[in-house]
C-alpha cells in the first residue's frame, strides 16, 4: 500500500471515528476508618471511580424510615474526608457515571480518632444531608450549593442539592455516599468554594431598542446557576447567583425571535472583578431568511470533531430556539483553522481539513437529532479554511475561534 494512502487512512479514522479516552477509575472505600482523603485546596476532584459495592465489613449508617439525618441503611456505600485550607462556603456536586443511580450523601465535621465508632453509636450528627430521589429518570447530580434553604432532606421526592455549608480553616470532614440501587456505576465529586456574583448589563435589538430577554447564568455542565429576565422597557437587567471559584460560567441571552447570544464569562475576570460585572451590552439580532450567525462559542479540539467544553451552552441554546421556531430552518456550517492540517502541496491532507470540516458541522447536527429536532429542517456544510476569522491567527485564542461551526437561517 502506497504510503500517503496508508496515512490518509489513518488520518481520516481518527476525525471519523468516536475517540476513546482511557481512563482509569478512582477506588472508593465502604468503611469509615478506611475513608479516603479528597484533595482539596482552591479545588478538590475525585473521580470518576469504581463502583461502590456494598457496605464493607461494618455498616456505619442505619436509622429508621423517613429520618433527616441518616440513611434507613447503607447499600452500596463510599467513605471521603477532606481538610478545609481557609474561611469560606464550601459547595459540593456529586455526578453520578450513570444518572439512573441515586447517591444520596451525609457530611460529618470531623471530633477526634474515636469519630467512626463514635458514628456507629450515633453520637454524632451530621451538619448536612440530602436523601432525597436523585437517580431513575433526571440528571442525578447532588451536592451543596447556595441556591438551597435547607440544610437536610428525608428520603422520597425531594430536591437534590441543600444548603452550603460555612467553613473554617483546620477543619476537617468526613463524607459518605450510598447508592440505593445494585450493580451501579461510579461517581465523580467535585468540592469548591463558593462566591456570590452579581452580573448586570442591558439587551438590546438589532434596531439598537432594549428588548425583554431571558438572561441566565450555566455552570460547564449546563446546569442553570441562576436566572432573570431583562427589562422590556430598558432592557437592563440585575443577575445573582453564587459561583464556584476558579470555575468559568456562561451567559445565555434569549429571545423567541432572535438569534441567541452566549458571553464567556472567565473565573480570572470575576476574580479580578471582585465576582461584580457591570454595564455588560449584549445585542440580540432579528431572525432573518438567509441571514448567517456566528455561534462564537461552538469552537473544538484541534484536529477533532469533539466540541469543547464551552460549546455545550451554546449547543443547548441553539436548540431551544429551534423548538420555540418549529418553521425554522437552518444549514450549519463547519471551518476550521489552517494550522490544523500540514502544507497545501499535500493534496491528501486538504482533503482531510475539508472532512474535518463537514464533520464538524455533522457533530451539531447529531445533537440537535439527539434532543428531538427534526432532521429536515436541518442541512450541513464543511467549509475547510476557507472563511477564517483569521487568516493569520496571531495567538491560541484567535486560532480556536477559526475551528467553529455558523448557523445560516435557510427559511424562518
Amino acid at each position: 500500500m502506497d504510503i500517503k494512502l496508508f496515512l490518509l487512512i489513518i488520518a481520516l479514522s481518527a476525525i471519523m471515528a468516536p475517540t476513546i479516552w482511557a481512563q482509569s477509575l478512582s477506588p472508593v472505600a465502604c468503611d469509615c476508618n478506611k475513608a479516603i482523603k479528597i484533595p482539596f485546596g482552591q479545588n478538590g476532584s475525585y473521580g470518576p471511580t469504581v463502583p461502590p459495592n456494598g457496605y464493607g465489613k461494618v455498616p456505619e449508617i442505619k436509622s429508621s424510615k423517613n429520618d433527616i439525618y441518616f440513611f434507613e441503611r447503607e447499600h452500596n456505600s463510599a467513605w471521603y474526608f477532606f481538610d478545609i485550607k481557609h474561611d469560606g462556603v464550601l459547595a459540593m456536586t456529586i455526578t453520578p457515571v450513570n444518572p439512573n443511580d441515586d447517591y444520596d450523601f451525609l457530611l460529618f465535621k470531623y471530633t477526634d480518632s474515636c469519630f467512626c465508632n463514635d458514628l456507629i453509636k450515633k453520637k454524632i450528627m451530621p451538619v448536612r444531608t440530602n436523601i432525597s430521589r436523585t437517580g431513575k429518570g433526571g440528571p442525578g447530580i447532588t451536592g451543596l450549593n447556595n441556591q438551597e434553604k435547607n440544610s437536610f432532606f428525608s428520603a422520597g421526592i425531594g430536591k437534590p442539592f441543600s444548603k452550603s455549608i460555612d467553613v473554617k480553616n483546620g477543619e476537617e470532614y468526613y463524607l459518605v455516599l450510598d447508592n440505593v440501587y445494585p450493580n451501579g456505576n461510579g461517581h465523580t465529586i467535585e468540592l469548591g468554594y463558593e462566591k456570590k456574583v452579581q452580573i448586570t448589563g442591558i439587551v438590546l435589538n438589532g434596531e439598537n431598542k432594549p428588548v425583554k430577554a431571558e438572561v441566565s447564568m450555566e455552570d460547564y455542565r449546563g446546569s442553570e446557576v441562576t436566572k432573570t429576565v431583562s427589562d422590556s422597557i430598558t432592557g437592563k437587567y440585575i443577575l445573582n447567583g453564587s459561583v464556584i471559584v476558579n470555575k468559568n460560567y456562561s451567559v445565555v441571552y434569549f429571545e423567541d425571535s432572535s438569534f441567541v447570544q452566549i458571553r464567556e464569562i472567565k473565573s480570572e475576570d470575576l476574580i479580578k472583578d471582585n465576582y461584580t460585572i457591570g454595564n455588560l451590552k449584549t445585542v440580540l439580532p432579528r431572525l432573518r431568511k438567509g441571514k448567517k450567525y456566528p455561534l462564537g462559542t461552538i469552537n473544538f479540539f484541534p484536529g477533532s470533531s469533539r466540541p469543547l467544553p464551552t460549546a455545550y451552552p451554546s449547543m443547548r441554546a441553539l436548540c431551544k430556539l429551534m423548538k420555540k421556531n418549529p418553521e425554522m430552518v437552518i444549514q450549519i456550517q463547519g471551518h476550521v483553522n489552517g494550522t490544523e492540517h500540514s502544507p497545501e502541496s499535500d493534496s491528501s491532507y486538504q482533503f482531510i481539513i475539508q472532512k474535518l470540516s463537514e464533520q464538524r458541522a455533522k457533530t451539531i447536527f447529531d445533537y440537535l437529532i439527539e434532543k428531538g429536532i427534526d432532521r429536515q429542517r436541518m442541512s450541513t456544510i464543511g467549509f475547510g479554511e476557507k472563511f477564517m476569522l483569521f487568516p493569520d491567527p496571531k495567538n491560541n485564542e484567535e486560532a480556536m475561534q477559526n475551528m467553529r461551526v455558523e448557523i445560516e437561517v435557510i427559511n424562518y
